[in-house]
């Protein structure tokens, strides 16, 4: 019995909580998701687009032995001996860790690194993950310290991204909404033919963590409106962050999958969660609509290309 009103209690905390964050993702009418910024690249290109995609750094972390401050440098020459075949660089969220003062500092101080180690016209496509509005701090603070929106759209030839908010596990009817009208409405204006969905929150997970709300978006019927929205889109890859124990890969439907990245943490202090440090290189073959995730740790010494740790291989 005691059981039972403990968890209803976390329910209606929850269903709470959903309520006050549906308010502030409230976006008046406004749609973020039409007119994109467009990305151009060099005539001569391939059909293949190239994004280099981080997640859960957590930077100022360092005494939980964040993997990424562990090898920093490596990530560094990869993209410097790489530079010309990257396209944008992804971050998932919960890049910085507590929204502290010391953090945006840290953070800024890692973007910089990062644009002196890339082209001048890599876009660096910055998803809010659930620690940038933290202690203290709030979402508008973190949009006006980076000049960040939290939720726009970009374009890559017959490619969209769309860069969804799930800072606070939900989507809010609105987001939504807007996605869904976007997502129609520019593929008639643009003729475009995949959508990539970043999102620091999966959409779901697997097992046990499927029923963890921390691991997953909080509200069944949002990830389920999305997932609709989603399919009816059109061929969409969806890119999530916020795992903190190895990376998913979901088939939601044939034309999309979700592949959530795993945490950057070296050392957790609490709930073993720990998983080493990884940075990855996704492509998209816009001929033929196949993905490709290759997978190289923080630690490993001048790495190619060509010698992943890991490899994954779809069709969207």
């Amino acid at each position: 019995m005691r059981k039972m009103y403990l968890l209803l209690l976390i329910t209606m905390l929850i269903s709470c909580d959903i309520a006050i964050f549906d308010e502030k993702l409230s976006l008046n009418g406004e749609n973020p998701f039409l007119n994109p910024m467009e990305i151009t690249r060099d005539a001569d290109e391939d059909d293949t687009l190239s994004f280099i995609v981080l997640t859960d750094a957590h930077l100022n972390r360092e005494y939980r032995d964040s993997g990424i401050h562990r090898n920093e440098d490596n990530l560094f020459y990869f993209l410097d001996q790489n530079k010309d075949d990257i396209d944008a660089i992804l971050l998932l969220g919960d890049m910085i860790d507590d929204g502290e003062e010391m953090d945006y500092e840290r953070m800024h101080v890692f973007l910089d690194d990062l644009r002196s180690h890339t082209r001048e016209d890599i876009q660096i496509i910055y998803a809010l993950g659930n620690h940038e509005p933290n202690k203290g701090s709030t979402e508008e603070d973190w949009e006006k310290e980076f000049d960040i929106s939290s939720m726009e759209a970009f374009i890559f030839e017959d490619t969209m991204i769309y860069k969804l908010n799930s800072a606070y596990r939900i989507f809010g009817s609105d987001q939504i909404n807007a996605l869904e009208y976007a997502m129609r409405e520019n593929s008639e204006k643009y003729g475009t033919r995949y959508n990539f969905v970043i999102t620091h929150v999966p959409l779901g997970a697997k097992g046990l963590d499927q029923s963890l709300f921390e691991f997953t978006i909080a509200d069944a019927d949002e990830r389920n409106a999305m997932l609709k929205t989603i399919a009816e889109g059109g061929s969409t890859f969806t890119l999530s962050g916020h795992h903190h124990k190895g990376e998913v890969l979901n088939s939601w439907s044939a034309h999309h999958k979700e592949y959530i990245f795993p945490a950057f943490h070296g050392r957790e202090v609490i709930g073993d969660l720990e998983s080493e440090g990884w940075y990855h290189l996704v492509t998209l073959d816009q001929g033929t609509g196949e993905v490709t995730i290759k997978a190289y740790q923080i630690d490993s010494d001048n790495p190619s290309p060509d010698d992943p740790e890991r490899k994954i291989t779809f069709s969207i």
